[in-house]
């Protein structure tokens, strides 16, 4: 081939979209992957001293139960012991997230931890403005699945659908609904709140993409909702229309003893 027609094929391969348009693709996972390595290691890092702290806090509550209380103190030492723990759980599971060999798989409840996630956010002081309904379904079919990330994926989808109604001038809503059928297990968060555009929507599980104000929103929520969801096999959805709310949907296979 000539030098005139390598020239030509280079031209036509600079011109091409598609060609430019993969190059463009690439570009962006490679940067995408960078960014997600530096975040690991910044995580790792913060995952290790807040553990050694709350170990701290953990003893220090558990000297505390050991006094008389009234019920009502009681209740928030029990309560304020258990969420300290599960914090705990939540860091080491950081700590060893991208190393893990072997998972804590258990046969659950998704509606046991569906609730679990409602009653701690109805404590939460960014939702006391809320009105959180949650619809129970005590007869849902098992999943079988890691209940700390499926708690943590659960309760950020929920902080963003509280943020979301915020800024809704009438009643703040949120309702929390669970179902069954063709053989998954699905928790539905749907907020009336002010929606997303379909470009908005498309992009909302990227990495650091957030549609609220500076230093509102970190864009890192439903990108680690969508990994923890996906590690085990379920799935995550939006669908969202502006000024009427945003549907959020996660999934999960159905499973018996014998799986």
């Amino acid at each position: 081939m000539t030098n005139s027609e390598n020239n030509r094929t280079d031209s036509q391969h600079a011109d091409d979209p598609a060609a430019s348009g993969e190059r463009s693709r690439q570009a962006v996972d490679s940067s995408q992957q960078d960014r997600l390595a530096a975040l690991g290691t910044m995580t790792a890092g913060f995952a290790h001293e807040v553990c050694s702290s709350l170990t701290s806090i953990s003893a220090l509550v558990q000297v505390l139960r050991r006094h008389t209380w009234p019920n009502e103190q009681s209740t928030q030492l029990e309560q304020l012991e258990d969420e300290v723990k599960r914090s705990i759980d939540i860091g080491r599971y950081l700590l060893d997230f991208a190393g893990r060999s072997s998972s804590d798989v258990v046969l659950a409840d998704l509606d046991d931890i569906t609730e679990q996630m409602v009653t701690m956010i109805r404590y939460s002081h960014r939702s006391k403005d809320v009105r959180i309904e949650s619809i129970r379904s005590r007869d849902l079919p098992r999943v079988c699945v890691e209940v700390l990330p499926v708690q943590q994926a659960i309760l950020n989808i929920l902080l963003n659908a509280v943020d979301a109604v915020q800024e809704c001038t009438g009643e703040k809503v949120v309702t929390v609904r669970r179902s069954a059928c063709d053989g998954w297990v699905n928790v539905m968060v749907v907020d009336y709140g002010i929606g997303m555009t379909h470009n908005q929507a498309g992009k909302a599980f990227e990495l650091f993409y957030t549609t609220k104000p500076p230093g509102k929103g970190t864009g890192l929520g439903l990108t680690i909702s969508r990994g923890l969801v996906e590690r085990q096999g379920g799935t995550i959805s939006l669908n969202s229309l502006p000024g009427f709310g945003t549907i959020a949907k996660v999934s999960f296979r159905e499973c018996n003893a014998n799986e």
